[in-house]
Order: C-alpha cells, then sequence, then structure tokens
C-alpha cells in the first residue's frame, strides 16, 4: 500500500522542483539592429534603467548598430523581474530623425545598449537610472540620466 503513495509523491516533488528552477533562471534575451543613416541624421534614445554605452563606428559608414542585452533587475522569486520576452526597441525613423526607445518600458527591466554610431548631426539622450559612456564624433549632443552617472 506504501509503494502506491510513494510513486505518484516522488513525481509530484520531481515536476516541482523542475517548474520551480525553471521559474528561478535568470534569463537574458540579446538583440541587435540596424538602421541606415547620413551625417545629417539627429539621433535620440530614450531608456528607463540600464547602461547606455556609444562606441565610435566608422566616420564614413550610414549605418547605425544597436546591440541590447535585456534582463530582469529583480532576482527574487516570488516578485521576480518583468517579461523579458515582451521587451523589444521601438524605432522612429522620419527624415533626418531616428528616435530609438525600449517598449514596454518597464523599470523591472534592465537594458544594456551599445550603440555603434558613424558621424551624426547631432545625439540626444535620456536615461531614468543607469549609465552612460563612449565617444561620439559630434558636439552637437545632449545627455540626461536621472538617477547614475555620465
Amino acid at each position: 500500500m506504501m509503494k502506491n503513495k510513494v510513486w505518484p509523491i516522488a513525481i509530484f516533488l520531481v515536476g516541482g522542483l523542475t517548474v520551480t528552477s525553471a521559474a528561478c533562471a535568470q534569463d537574458v534575451v540579446k538583440r541587435s539592429h540596424t538602421f541606415n543613416v547620413s551625417s545629417d541624421t539627429e539621433l535620440s534614445v530614450e531608456a528607463a534603467v540600464g547602461t547606455v554605452e556609444f562606441v565610435k563606428g566608422d566616420i564614413n559608414s550610414q549605418v547605425v548598430e544597436v546591440e541590447l542585452v535585456i534582463e530582469a533587475n529583480d532576482d527574487s522569486f516570488f516578485y521576480g523581474g518583468g517579461d523579458i520576452n515582451s521587451v523589444h526597441l521601438e524605432a522612429d525613423q522620419h527624415g533626418n530623425e531616428l528616435e530609438l526607445s525600449i517598449e514596454p518600458d518597464d523599470e523591472e527591466v534592465e537594458v544594456t545598449w551599445r550603440i555603434t554610431l558613424p558621424k551624426l548631426k547631432g545625439v540626444d539622450a535620456e536615461l531614468g537610472v543607469g549609465e552612460m559612456s563612449g565617444e561620439l564624433y559630434t558636439t552637437n549632443a545632449s545627455f540626461e540620466v536621472g538617477v547614475g552617472e555620465i
């Protein structure tokens, strides 16, 4: 009689541990994007939480490369971070303007941006919490970080 109860309990425990360990795993999503631009393009970047790094690309290139690493910034099992798989880059490119942002802009998700730039007319970047760094070919730039450093 006891053997009939042991196997269902054992299967339940193994299944429960498998589901629990999958829920606790820290996932990371990486995405890459490219945009054709000209030297007259003005770039605007807006993000809530994370790191933004600007990298000098080929000065004569006409491509902006954006690499994103998206991860939940809260390791708590019960509260877990945001849904990193639903986060995507919003790009609005019209005329000589390229506007980049993250949707949904969730503070439970941390995004590391690595933006490789050619020579552009201007760069405007806003970050709620985090760090901004790098080098640019332009002198027409504006940076704002709510909490963190540039």
